[in-house]
């Protein structure tokens, strides 16, 4: 009888163990499933992706596979290039045909045309991609550039008409939102054209002014968006530097405490902690409480990242050639702020090796795990002499396991010691085991060696 209670107790411990170890599991899920994980696709990206100049076979081909690795990598979220330079990567008999997405565009009145050689709609197609890979894609478009150094002129009712127009036309394709970037106002070497107007002329205005045109267009592209596509979302990526935003005319004050602007926010945040001449300022996590505290509405925060930087050599930010997890430690801290979300810059990375592979790597580890299902040692057993050294070696089931974490015990450390990273020195004659832990998940393997 006391043992049939005794077992009870123990199926009931059992059970209760499992149940909070699934709600943990639960909690967790619901987490990472809210957090917004996009890249941003930008207009240069589109021939490295496979996008550019592509009959409609190859280019969904292409799409989805670059769908395929950003969501391996734990993404969720991809900002489209749309609209660049004024131009359209969607049948548009308003808008110039993107000479980035297919050079057959020329110098055609409408963009239909250039399309129409082209022979499918590539929006179209990008959104069904996405739908079909549960991926959510946004509109990303630069509201004023017309070329490297023509801006319509914000101050403008037909500018703010002309970007209305293109909001209107690209949430037709049900995407789930349009993204603005950082382009508004820039210095004297930029040159403002009306749209009715090609005469280009410089501008000289001061930043409150800059911030009252801008925040008109904002307002009015964000009634557009509620009122054309209910539930579509608005947002910008502004500068990371916040002196900078406001003398450009991003007016971050207004839009993180007052309704009516945006849904989101993503400052671009391309520094390391390891920022300067002397390698000791921590400038992503100054600026990232400076935009933390900047918050004082329900707009979504998510912060942008610079995944193209890693590995590079800055003489003003030592970080990036340091390590290779730079953009781990920031989503990390970005966690610990309660930010919503972050964004990769740019999808071109996806496909580079070295050190942006390694920091991809280790993101994954982070957002999207693949656990262990059991480990085999290269060696079972090994025979070395005194003094002599070494290193185990570890076979992962399956073989993309991330992270691929260790640990190395010695149940006898007077006959051979183990390093943090595999490498067994004998000590002294005798025998010893090496047992070998994963870290994800506890699956273990024993290495027998004996020392001469």
């Amino acid at each position: 009888m006391k043992k049939r209670i005794l077992s009870v107790l123990i199926c009931i411990c059992l059970a209760l163990t499992g149940a909070i170890t699934a709600e943990a599991f639960i909690k967790e899920d619901a987490k990472a499933a809210s957090e917004v994980r996009a890249v941003w696709l930008a207009y240069v990206d589109y021939y490295k992706v496979g996008l550019r100049d592509k009959s409609e076979s190859k280019y969904r081909a292409n799409l989805a596979a670059f769908l395929k690795k950003i969501k391996y990598h734990g993404c969720n979220t991809v900002y489209f290039h749309v609209r660049s330079f004024d131009d359209a990567v969607w049948k548009s008999d308003k808008f110039k045909a993107s000479k980035s997405l297919m050079s057959r565009a020329g110098d055609y009145s409408t963009s239909r045309k250039a399309f129409d050689k082209l022979g499918y709609d590539p929006l179209k197609v990008f959104v069904e991609e996405c739908r079909k890979q549960r991926v959510s894609v946004h509109a990303w478009m630069n509201p004023y550039r017309v070329s490297s150094k023509i801006y319509y002129d914000p101050a403008q009712t037909s500018t703010t008409e002309r970007i209305k127009t293109a909001v209107r036309e690209v949430l037709s394709y049900g995407v789930d939102g349009i993204h603005f970037d950082d382009y508004f106002y820039h210095g004297s070497k930029y040159k403002m054209v009306g749209y009715t107007n090609d005469t280009a002329y410089k501008i000289s205005i001061t930043s409150s002014k800059k911030k009252a045109y801008i925040n008109k267009m904002v307002t009015a592209v964000y009634t557009t968006v509620k009122q054309t596509r209910p539930g579509a979302l608005f947002g910008i990526s502004p500068q990371g530097n916040l002196g900078n935003c406001r003398g450009a005319g991003a007016d971050i004050d207004t839009w993180l405490s007052k309704t009516g602007y945006i849904d989101y926010i993503i400052p671009q945040i391309y520094w390391t902690d390891n920022w300067g001449s002397s390698g000791k300022t921590p400038l992503f996590t100054r600026t990232i409480k400076q935009w933390k505290d900047l918050r004082k509405n329900s707009v979504k925060m998510y912060i942008g990242l610079a995944l193209y930087r890693s590995g590079a050599t800055y003489s003003d930010d030592k970080g990036w050639s340091k390590r290779v997890t730079n953009i781990r430690t920031q989503i990390k801290l970005m966690r610990k702020y309660k930010m919503n979300g972050y964004s990769l810059y740019a999808a071109s990375d996806f496909y580079r090796s070295g050190s942006k592979a390694k920091e991809l790597y280790k993101v994954k580890g982070l957002v999207k795990p693949v656990y262990p299902k059991s480990i085999k040692l290269k060696s079972k057993s090994k025979t070395i002499k005194r003094g002599k050294k070494y290193k185990i070696g570890v076979i992962w089931n399956p073989s993309d396991t991330n992270p691929k974490s260790v640990t190395f015990k010695s149940s006898n450390k007077k006959v051979a010691t183990v390093t943090s990273k595999g490498t067994v020195k004998g000590i002294k004659k005798g025998k010893a085991t090496i047992t070998v832990k994963t870290k994800n998940k506890g699956r273990t393997a024993k290495f027998k060696v004996k020392v001469k």
